[in-house]
């Protein structure tokens, strides 16, 4: 690609790139498990979380107005594997509800993967903090942080169907606060294909599953 070609596109994903916002109490998704799904097979479409090494859970996200939202988490009885971090449509056969207070348990009948770009995420992702630095700078400043320090690389926390945006989640480095570590969190929603819609730094970026 030529160096005109690359900086035309530099120029137009710029100028289409949403501004970054300050939202300091909203989370990445918030829990609100209000989804209640049926006694018979049904089909349901999210993104997989690993719980720990060995326990996956799917979780089942919308969007509503400005808000994503978890409706239900997913226990299954089988691995869904090989995953290749992309988006889950699996037939689904619901066995218990309510376990652990939040969560449901199904049997794991079919399931397919939709493939993400996350490489094209990444790329409107970096021309995004380059492009407004300064803003991020700013904002940064009003909630107590000098910098944004990338600590990870972009995390997948959910998949609006309802929407067909992707929301990721990018966490900078930690400031300890007596025995709490508060972090700036930037938060993307983008399309699958990695057109970016709304972007957003917050601390809550921890999801508190009592509250």
């Amino acid at each position: 690609m030529s160096t005109f070609v690359s900086l035309f596109l530099y120029v137009i994903g710029s100028l289409f790139s949403p501004r970054i916002e300050l939202c300091e109490e909203e989370r990445v998704v918030v829990p609100v498990h209000d989804l209640l799904l049926p006694d018979t097979d049904t089909t349901v479409t999210g993104t997989v979380t690993m719980l720990s090494d060995k326990m996956q859970a799917l979780d089942v996200v919308t969007i509503k107005g400005r808000v994503a939202s978890r409706r239900v988490r997913i226990l299954l009885d089988a691995e869904i594997s090989p995953y290749a971090g992309g988006i889950i449509t699996a037939r689904i056969k619901p066995t218990e509800f309510g376990f652990s207070g939040y969560m449901a348990k199904a049997r794991l009948l079919d399931w397919s993967e939709e493939t993400v770009d996350r490489s094209a995420v990444s790329a409107c992702v970096d021309r995004l903090l380059d492009s407004q630095a300064r803003r991020l700078e700013r904002l940064l400043a009003e909630i107590g942080f000098n910098e944004f320090s990338p600590g990870a690389d972009l995390v997948l926390e959910g998949y609006a169907i309802n929407r067909k945006l992707l929301i990721w989640s990018m966490r900078g480095e930690g400031v300890l606060e007596g025995i709490l570590e508060t972090y700036p969190v930037l938060v993307f929603w983008s399309t699958p294909g990695g057109r970016l819609k709304r972007v957003f730094l917050t601390v809550r970026g921890q999801v508190f599953e009592a509250e």
